[in-house]
């Protein structure tokens, strides 16, 4: 899949290359990831918009997985 940018930090018409495999691994995590720190960050239920240190340990723990397979992915090829 091509991605075409037209940004001041690239030429004035770029376009570069992005596997598949990158948009439906990683976008879906990032979304996940993004929703889930909005649930917890947001403050329902009347509690302020704090994260606690059990949702930051989940947080901590899926960046670490997330982390770990990446590398794994990666390097076992």
């Amino acid at each position: 899949m091509s991605i075409h940018i037209l940004s001041p930090e690239f030429s004035r018409n770029s376009t570069f290359h992005v596997l598949q495999e990158t948009l439906t691994r990683d976008i879906p995590v990032v979304v996940a990831l993004t929703v889930s720190l909005f649930i917890m960050g947001y403050g329902f239920r009347g509690r302020q918009g704090r994260i606690n240190r059990i949702e930051g340990a989940i947080l901590l723990a899926v960046y670490i997985g997330y982390t770990a397979y990446l590398s794994r992915s990666v390097f076992i090829k």
